[in-house]
């Protein structure tokens, strides 16, 4: 995908390390831990940052400390901007 400054660029990454791999293209397998990240875009004044993740269910959280912790606020269906605690 090519990389634009119009956009915010979130990106999820799960280990593959240290497991068993059978010769199928049909099954892959990886851990349900990894990392989410976010791209740095020097036209918004973003700041590439990573947040490590122990099971699939910490990727929200993680995308959303991401987003607060370089103050972008998510707006929904042109509403107010929504503030996350």
């Amino acid at each position: 995908m090519n990389k634009t400054n119009k956009t915010i660029g979130l990106v999820i990454r799960l280990w593959t390390d240290d497991l068993e791999v059978k010769n199928s293209r049909k099954n892959l397998s990886c851990w349900d831990s990894g990392m989410v990240s976010i791209e740095s875009n020097k036209e918004k004044n973003i700041k590439s940052r990573s947040i490590l993740i122990n099971s699939f269910e910490d990727i929200k959280p993680a995308i959303k400390k991401l987003l607060r912790d370089s103050k972008i606020l998510l707006v929904s269906d042109g509403s107010k901007p929504r503030v996350d605690k």
